[in-house]
């Protein structure tokens, strides 16, 4: 009896320390109904269109209605797991800044001040293998976005991809950690950069870059080690609220590049090249309001802080 009730303590112990997928739904397999047509994302369960027309791909739809795995409108492709996955546009050429996005509910709300890591798998759609870009990554908000109410192209996203993905063949693993600077409830997935600020390979005649995206995560990251600033928040010091001049100052590393970032995404200012633990930048010419710092240090983590301009 002692024996059981020490091995019912270890398998709860085991779950109360196991890392949480805060995204519901993740790799697309629970579904409202097998998708028919490319345009019913909305059939993923948990899952919304934000903008444009993303779509949804399940095994269970008919090879004829261009939406089936492995066979699709898109391409050929075999879900990373499970039978489904979603796709969309993340650059045409047909129409500047055309971008497709589709959002979900947390389980939970993120926590501000918690390193969550983040990981998803990506894979150019074979049929538009002649154009391909970057800035593929997700939007943490505490605004639901949808089609009434879509998420912007505001050169802003907590993470992304800066390499461009070109593999057609084999599913790609995407994956980094950030802190919480708010209390995050939702994320939409997409490219936030505009045509200007995307990088891409162009083969005509292609028109989009298409991408098949699965096994979407959002976790706590409870990793630490030597070169982890991020853990403790009293490495980076600053004045918060800003009148004209931001100091910033990190105890045990340096700066590469820093950036003032507005609410909706725009770059403000900007200082790269750097390798000091001590900067100022003159704000004087930026309205009041709220402002995003970002950070990116000697070892490249890159870190975001909400501070106010007054």
């Amino acid at each position: 009896m002692k024996k059981l009730i020490l091995l019912m303590l270890t398998f709860a112990c085991s779950l109360c320390n196991a890392q949480i997928n805060l995204v519901p739904n993740p790799s697309f397999e629970d579904t409202i109904a097998c998708p028919h047509n490319a345009n019913q994302l909305g059939n993923a369960s948990g899952w919304y269109v934000s903008r444009e027309s993303p779509n949804y791909f399940n095994e269970c739809a008919f090879i004829t209605d261009g939406s089936s795995v492995p066979y699709n409108m898109a391409g050929y492709q075999y879900a990373h797991s499970g039978t489904a996955y979603c796709g969309f546009a993340a650059y045409s050429r047909v129409g500047a800044n055309y971008r497709e996005y589709f959002t979900c509910q947390l389980i939970h709300p993120l926590i501000t001040g918690t390193k969550y890591k983040v990981s998803y798998y990506l894979s150019l759609a074979n049929s538009f293998v002649n154009l391909s870009c970057n800035k593929i990554g997700l939007l943490f908000s505490t605004i639901n976005y949808n089609l009434s109410n879509p998420a912007p192209v505001g050169n802003y996203s907590q993470f992304c991809t800066d390499s461009i993905i070109t593999d057609t063949l084999n599913w790609v693993h995407i994956e980094s950690s950030f802190i919480a600077d708010s209390d995050y409830v939702y994320i939409t997935v997409g490219n936030f950069f505009d045509d200007t600020n995307t990088d891409t390979i162009y083969i005509p005649p292609v028109s989009y870059a298409y991408y098949y995206i699965d096994d979407i995560a959002v976790m706590e990251d409870t990793t630490t080690n030597v070169n982890d600033e991020s853990v403790n928040f009293s490495k980076i010091n600053f004045t918060n609220p800003v009148k004209e001049r931001l100091k910033i100052v990190a105890d045990e590393f340096y700066f590469k590049d820093v950036s003032v970032i507005s609410i909706t995404g725009q770059p403000m200012n900007r200082m790269s090249n750097l390798n000091t633990n001590l900067i100022e930048l003159n704000l004087g010419n930026l309205k009041s309001g709220i402002y995003y710092l970002k950070l990116k240090t000697h070892n490249n983590n890159i870190y975001y802080y909400k501070f106010i301009k007054l």
